[in-house]
């Protein structure tokens, strides 16, 4: 519905038509136009023009008229005497309602205490006793499973139980039965009883238990022992080793480790000494099949003096014992002369022929003995034999064997030999000729001894410069013989000697091994084996040292020390 208005007086004076506001308009009913969703009102307080009013405005408006009359009503409402006079008060809820009204089987009123089995209050020690019951009490339980053992678990002091020690007395007593010998005799009373188990005599045994962690011997006859350990006084059992098996019993009665940590030193076979205290291994004394065997090694420094060394030693790929004392000076040990062919030659004194042994020695003029003694040259300190030619070119002397007693073989058990001596000269004749060996001539020397077949020695030929070396001359059955050139240390002077060994395995031997020392220098000259241009096998070979001064019209010499040739046939 439109709000209208209309003006409160009404003109009466007709409209002219020429005013603007005639009285048709003044008397006429207006219609008011406002927004959408708007109310007229006047929000704030006094007098005042109308207003329009959206919902925001209305709804403040209308909390606050309405939160005013709300708060005066709450009050009133509080400070009435009576606000709900159709409700009880509390004085009046008591006083109607009393206990007296609750009638119960007790009476009109609950009595304040009440007898067992009768409805009432509760009394104070009931309600304290009822407090002391704990939860889930199995109040439900008969007094007989309550008191029935089975239902009680744990453990109780025997000191706790009436008769327990003279029950558990009794029933033990009873339970004991004596055997054969054997009495039981009970004595005493109460916590003093004892009981008695003794054996009585007709063979019965001794039945004894011993108890290896504390030793003690134990007897069911008599008294415990505890048996004593060994000492050094007395006898006894041997203590507790603590394991292990290198540890040993001492006088003491102790275990120790051996001296030096028990344990072998060196390599397997070895064998062992005290090296300070230690074990150690001799590195050439071994033990091989229960045998003492002697390693190679070197020649060892002179030993301290009181004593001598003994080893094995490789010459010209023979192994041979050899000794040194303290002067340094070592030897080799000589085989069984019983057993293996030895063939020697030493100088004899004067112009007499060498001493030989083992065997026939051709020689030939002219012949001196030679030695300078206390010269500082071990060579010409050495006895030696001189053999010297004539001045007549092609002249040769020297010294040899007329038969071939030695050989290679081609057959185990066979052939073989070990060939030494020592050789010098006093002329270096340029254009002379010299050998010392072994070869298959048995003839004087009558021209080069490179031309010799089925040889090996030392020498050089006259084709060789007498400012030049000795040479290591080897040859088959045939053609020239192969030259070694032994070099500056085997130079060719008048003063220095060299010491020859030509070994050859017994068997079937392919190899045969040279070794030549200065022996003025001590300087190895040559250390070495050869396989090719070899004495052939089977081929007998004669013992030759002879010099030639070729077509030299002049004296020419060799000198020899020893001459030494063994084999085992």
């Amino acid at each position: 519905m439109a709000v209208e208005v209309k003006h409160s007086t009404t003109v009466v004076v007709p409209d002219d038509g020429t005013s603007p506001v005639g009285s048709d308009e003044w008397n006429a009913v207006h219609q008011l136009t406002q927004d959408g969703q708007r109310m007229l009102g006047k929000p704030s307080a006094g007098a005042g023009p109308t207003q329009e009013m959206d919902g925001a405005a209305v709804l403040a408006f209308a909390g606050a008229e309405v939160a005013g009359a709300a708060a005066a009503a709450v009050a009133a409402h509080v400070a009435a005497a009576d606000p709900h006079p159709g409700y009880l008060t509390p004085a009046e809820g008591n006083a109607a309602y009393a206990a007296a009204g609750h009638v119960g089987a007790g009476g009109t009123a609950h009595a304040n205490v009440v007898a067992g089995g009768a409805a009432g209050f509760m009394s104070g020690a009931d309600k304290t006793k009822l407090d002391g019951i704990a939860a889930g009490a199995t109040a439900n339980s008969s007094d007989a499973t309550l008191l029935a053992r089975a239902s009680h678990t744990g453990t109780q002091a025997a000191s706790t139980i009436n008769d327990f020690n003279a029950t558990s007395r009794a029933q033990t007593e009873a339970a004991l039965i004596a055997g054969t010998n054997i009495t039981i005799t009970p004595a005493g009373s109460g916590a003093s009883r004892t009981l008695t188990i003794a054996a009585a005599g007709g063979g019965a045994g001794t039945n004894l238990a011993y108890d290896a962690a504390t030793r003690v011997l134990s007897s069911d006859t008599g008294s415990d022992a505890t048996l004593p350990l060994v000492s050094s006084a007395d006898a006894g059992l041997a203590p507790a080793s603590g394991g292990g098996t290198s540890n040993f019993l001492r006088a003491d009665g102790t275990w120790a480790a051996p001296g030096g940590g028990g344990a072998p030193g060196g390599a397997s076979g070895e064998v062992q000494y005290n090296a300070s205290g230690a074990f150690a291994g001799a590195a050439n004394v071994e033990i091989e099949s229960g045998n003492l065997r002697l390693a190679a090694t070197t020649d060892p420094a002179a030993p301290a003096a009181g004593g001598l060394l003994l080893y094995a030693r490789l010459i010209a790929g023979r192994i041979l014992p050899k000794i040194v004392g303290p002067a340094g000076i070592d030897t080799i040990l000589q085989v069984g002369l019983s057993g293996n062919s030895v063939f020697m030659v030493a100088p004899a004194s004067g112009t007499s022929a060498p001493t030989a042994w083992g065997g026939t020695l051709t020689t030939a003029a002219t012949m001196s003995l030679q030695q300078t003694i206390a010269s500082a040259n071990p060579w010409l300190a050495t006895s030696r034999k001189r053999f010297q030619t004539s001045a007549t070119a092609g002249n040769a002397t020297g010294m040899r064997t007329a038969y071939r007693q030695w050989f290679r073989a081609n057959a185990a058990g066979f052939g073989g030999f070990f060939f030494r001596a020592q050789l010098g000269m006093n002329i270096n004749l340029n254009g002379g000729q010299k050998f010392v060996g072994l070869c298959a001539s048995t003839g004087a020397l009558d021209g080069e001894p490179s031309a010799l077949v089925n040889m090996i020695g030392m020498g050089y030929d006259s084709t060789d410069a007498s400012t030049g070396n000795w040479f290591l001359m080897r040859n088959d059955g045939a053609g020239t013989a192969t030259k070694v050139d032994l070099g500056t240390d085997a130079a060719r002077n008048t003063t220095h000697g060299y010491d020859l060994i030509i070994f050859c395995p017994p068997g079937a031997a392919t190899e045969i091994f040279v070794r030549i020392i200065n022996i003025q220098t001590a300087a190895v000259v040559l250390d070495t084996s050869y396989t090719t241009d070899l004495p052939a096998v089977n081929t007998g070979l004669a013992f030759k040292a002879e010099v030639r001064n070729g077509a030299v019209a002049a004296a020419d010499n060799l000198e020899v020390a020893k001459v030494y040739i063994e084999s085992d046939y």
